[in-house]
C-alpha cells in the first residue's frame, strides 16, 4: 500500500482545508482512499524522513510539527518546535540524521 500526505491551508488563513490528510492506494484498483485527517493550522510544506513526517505550520506563530509513521499512519501526539519565524514555508530532513 501507497501513502500519499497532503497539507491544505485552513480557516485561520482565509483557506477550506482540514489541515493534513493521509490517502492511501490499495494495490486491488489503485484508487486513493482518504485513511487519516489530523487538524493542524496551515501545513504548507511536508517532508517526509525514514520514520517520521515533518511538517510546518505557516501561521504567523511558525512551528515545525513531527509524527511517528506506522504503517504510513501517523501516530502519537506531534512534537511541537518553534521555527524560529513567522509563516515558515520549509524545510528538509537531512539524511545525516
Amino acid at each position: 500500500m501507497r501513502h500519499l500526505y497532503v497539507g491544505a491551508y485552513t480557516g485561520i488563513s482565509g483557506g477550506h482545508g482540514a489541515g493534513l490528510t493521509v490517502l492511501a492506494r490499495g494495490a486491488e484498483d489503485g484508487a486513493w482512499e482518504v485513511v487519516q485527517v489530523v487538524e493542524v493550522d496551515d501545513p504548507s510544506f511536508l517532508a517526509v524522513g525514514p520514520s517520521a513526517l515533518h511538517v510546518v505550520s505557516e501561521t504567523t506563530g511558525g512551528r515545525v510539527l513531527s509524527w511517528a509513521l506506522s504503517d504510513g499512519l501517523l501516530v502519537g501526539q506531534a512534537s511541537l518546535a518553534a521555527s524560529g519565524g513567522a509563516a515558515p514555508c520549509h524545510l528538509a530532513v537531512d539524511p545525516a540524521s
